[in-house]
């Protein structure tokens, strides 16, 4: 009896532990080069407009006294698509581990040739894109990309940025247009 309690607790021992559940990371995007994979769909605005936290120029903005800070919920302004994905690729170039792997969906028509036409970024390399039809007149693409260089905040951030900006208005060049031809208002 007492070599099987052996054997069975030596198995139990030698079995591989459960690793931890990945958890969506919440949090300041400040860090570096300290994740293995980011995964997004993010809000394109193409039917309702996305918003980001912030106010426009025009807006005066006022100290939210210490009383009320908990409870308090900023201000949004638009954030246009183009923005969208250039802080989804600077984000990314920034958190990813050398060799992480960038994965995202891109809203287009069938005719988008993403190989030719996704955004991109210097220490970013596109890996692979795969259509998913939505119907005869919509697609979005599943985008990926792995991080082959460091980058970090002291990089060429507004020459990259503008890059990204002149790139990222593809997709949606004909997008919104057939949406809203075809269904209207938004």
């Amino acid at each position: 009896a007492a070599s099987s309690h052996t054997s069975a607790r030596a198995l139990l021992l030698a079995r591989p532990r459960p690793r931890p559940r990945p958890r969506p990371l919440a949090g300041d995007a400040g860090l570096s080069e300290f994740c293995d994979a980011v995964v997004a769909d993010p809000p394109y605005g193409i039917r309702a407009g996305a918003r980001c936290a912030g106010s426009r120029p025009q807006d005066l903005v006022k100290p939210v006294p210490d009383d009320l800070r908990r409870r308090h919920v900023p201000r949004t302004k638009p954030y246009p698509v183009v923005d969208v994905l250039a802080d989804l690729l600077e984000i990314g170039a920034r958190v990813l581990k050398l060799g992480g792997i960038l994965a995202y969906l891109l809203p287009a028509t069938p005719d988008f040739d993403a190989r030719r036409h996704a955004p991109a970024h210097p220490a970013l390399q596109l890996l692979d894109c795969c259509e998913q039809p939505i119907s005869t007149k919509y697609s979005r693409f599943l985008v990926v990309m792995r991080k082959t260089a460091s980058w970090s905040s002291a990089d060429p951030v507004l020459e990259t940025r503008s890059r990204i900006v002149s790139m990222a208005d593809a997709p949606f060049a004909s997008l919104k247009e057939r949406i809203f031809e075809n269904n209207g208002a938004p």
